[in-house]
């Protein structure tokens, strides 16, 4: 992981600049890292989550930038490396309980971003992918 301040132009393109060396030298020397394309049931949590979330009350948005990022990701279909699968894992694992939150039903800000991270159907898939790939 490369840290960077944030607002600092400098900070970023140097953090930026280590872990392209670090992807390159990684190409070069043959390592391919393995990814996973999110399912259709997945693509379609993640954009119903950012749909609710763009009609929602600014008051009423839920997810974290991460989780923004990983929704618009998974949303889109792109490729998503085993680390982020066990990100994933880890993110339902911590709240499965959201999901008897007060503001479930209405689509509130922990089922936004549950939803967001791909719903039911991400969570079974990063577990099934974990259960192969992972000891």
């Amino acid at each position: 992981m490369y840290t960077y301040t944030p607002g600092s132009r400098t900070s970023r393109a140097r953090a930026f600049a280590a872990a392209t060396r670090q992807g390159q030298a990684a190409r070069a020397a043959g390592y391919v890292e393995r990814t996973f394309t999110p399912p259709a049931a997945v693509a379609a949590a993640a954009r119903a989550a950012l749909d609710v979330r763009a009609e929602a009350a600014p008051s009423n948005r839920g997810m974290t930038p991460v989780g923004l990022a990983r929704a618009r990701d998974l949303q889109n279909r792109r490729p998503v490396s085993l680390e982020t699968i066990k990100r994933m894992n880890s993110y339902f694992t911590r709240h499965a309980s959201d999901k008897q939150g007060a503001t479930w039903a209405e689509k509130g800000k922990g089922w936004q971003a549950w939803q967001g991270w791909g719903g039911d159907a991400g969570a079974r898939w990063a577990r099934s992918i974990l259960a192969r790939y992972v000891d």
